[in-house]
């Protein structure tokens, strides 16, 4: 993963299948961001490389991560951007286990020493699902899982987004209504930033 321009704008991608609807909606929000000039990053965490948080609390001690990893790098970009974007598919009514690993990790930024870090950046969650019918309970337990995420890392989380009934990659085609709707979201993280740095004066 290289090091490159410090993103205003990080989209976290967790989903596994490599060109699939996760990677196509965020592509999209990636050029509705560009067009009005927004610094925006995509991670890709299925191409780092980075370990399971091993309870060691090294960071509670020492302010830094006892495993030297590619989540350096991510806490680095994490900590210069304003808006994060939490993208992954719905495994099981819950997070896959890709994106939960990765979360574990920012158990970093719970405690004091780097806390200030994290703190009052604003998220988006963007859940992509097959399923068709019963959408409310089917991400009712994601949903908790990352409003405690928020709550713990004081996060301000902004937006909730659901693109329900893609299974194949090709069915994104047949939607355009969702095509639409993610360049759109793309300029309006543009909206944000500009909040946040009004907010900063």
């Amino acid at each position: 993963m290289e090091n490159t321009i410090d993103p205003a704008v990080l989209l976290l991608n967790g989903a596994t299948r490599e060109g699939g609807n996760t990677d196509s909606l965020l592509s999209y929000i990636e050029t509705g961001a560009y067009k009005i000039g927004v610094p925006v990053e995509q991670i890709y965490l299925r191409d780092c490389s980075f370990g399971q948080c091993i309870g060691c609390y090294y960071c509670n001690d020492y302010g830094e991560c006892s495993q030297n990893d590619d989540m350096t790098l991510i806490r680095f970009k994490i900590q210069k951007a304003s808006v994060l974007v939490f993208a992954a598919p719905i495994y099981w009514s819950d997070l896959p286990g890709l994106m939960k690993t990765f979360i574990d990790r920012l158990y970093f930024y719970y405690h004091s020493p780097s806390s200030h870090l994290i703190a009052n950046k604003k998220v988006v969650i963007i859940h992509v699902m097959a399923e068709k019918e019963d959408i409310a309970f089917e991400t009712e337990l994601v949903n908790k899982f990352y409003q405690r995420m928020c709550r713990s890392l004081r996060l301000d989380m902004v937006d909730t987004l659901i693109f329900d009934k893609l299974y194949s990659a090709s069915d994104l085609r047949k939607r355009p209504d969702f095509i639409g709707q993610c360049y759109q979201y793309g300029q309006k993280l543009g909206e944000l930033i500009e909040y946040e740095q009004v907010n900063r004066l």
